[in-house]
């Protein structure tokens, strides 16, 4: 059946959007220093924020992680009740990539295949809507903590917290490790899905 929401051109715009913040928005330079891995480690990190982003509702029935525990659903049952639908994505989109016919990641060295498969395993479950607070909660704390002080008399560009929402951001934020800067690619990820344009 067709699914009204989760399909084809959702899909589209999130990639597109995900790729105009990584290179417009400047959010795959934020990442690489604490990322790491040179240019190459760099390139994977957009691939795998490119493949979530096109993968992230795959293969989605139209149905809420709720209803799907709620009504003791196959895929509740298999992903623990926990993040279903988008365990699911995610899953279902690496079995399909793992046939001959579609693996264009065959030819990775194993450790950027896992750094790959790690980061967009990590994005796709970040769009389950139940984490929104705690990861929008972790974002804002981590924005605070990394930002420059402002200078005296004046915010000076820094964060400016209003009702747990970040106004502004000092051109001098970036993440100091991987966590952070996962955790930027993971509200990155958010924004692409929530702003779509489909």
């Amino acid at each position: 059946g067709s699914n009204q929401y989760h399909n084809n051109m959702h899909a589209t715009s999130v990639l597109h959007s995900m790729h105009a913040l990584l290179e417009l928005g400047g959010v795959a330079s934020l990442v690489a220093p604490a990322l790491g891995g040179g240019e190459t480690g760099a390139d994977i990190t957009r691939l795998a924020c490119l493949l979530a982003a096109a993968v992230h509702d795959f293969d989605h029935l139209g149905l809420s992680n709720d209803f799907l525990v709620r009504t003791g659903h196959e895929r509740a049952i298999r992903y623990n009740d926990e993040h279903v639908n988008e365990h699911h994505h995610v899953a279902a989109a690496f079995a399909l990539l793992r046939r001959p016919e579609n693996d264009f990641l065959s030819s990775l060295p194993q450790s950027s295949f896992r750094q790959l498969r790690c980061l967009a395993i990590k994005l796709v479950l970040s769009t389950d809507m139940a984490d929104n607070n705690r990861l929008l909660s972790d974002f804002t704390a981590l924005v605070a903590e990394r930002s420059p002080a402002p200078p005296e008399g004046g915010n000076g560009g820094g964060v400016e917290s209003r009702g747990g929402e970040v106004s502004e951001v000092s051109e001098g934020f970036a993440p100091a490790d991987a966590g952070g800067a996962t955790l930027v690619l993971q509200m990155a990820m958010k924004c692409a899905d929530l702003g779509h344009l489909s």
